[in-house]
């Protein structure tokens, strides 16, 4: 299926068992880039915490936040 449009997207990664470390969620984010090109921000959410990876310059980046909470987060209306 491609996704040809979708530009952000928050998933919940509570549940997996093991947690994936950093390592391996920018494997996933570069997986989701191959169905969405155009992909430039993939969120991570483990319980409280959030996981952002930014796509620019051609890499992924990685920004941790402590403390949030998935459903006040207002990420998506700002973008």
């Amino acid at each position: 299926m491609s996704l040809p449009s979708l530009r952000h997207i928050h998933l919940d990664i509570s549940k997996w068992l093991p947690h994936p470390h950093t390592g391996a969620q920018r494997v996933l984010a570069a997986e989701i880039k191959v169905y969405c090109p155009s992909i430039r921000h993939v969120a991570f959410w483990y319980h409280s915490t959030r996981f952002r990876w930014h796509y620019t310059r051609e890499q992924w980046h990685p920004q941790v936040d402590n403390h949030q909470h998935p459903q006040l987060d207002q990420t998506w209306s700002l973008i």
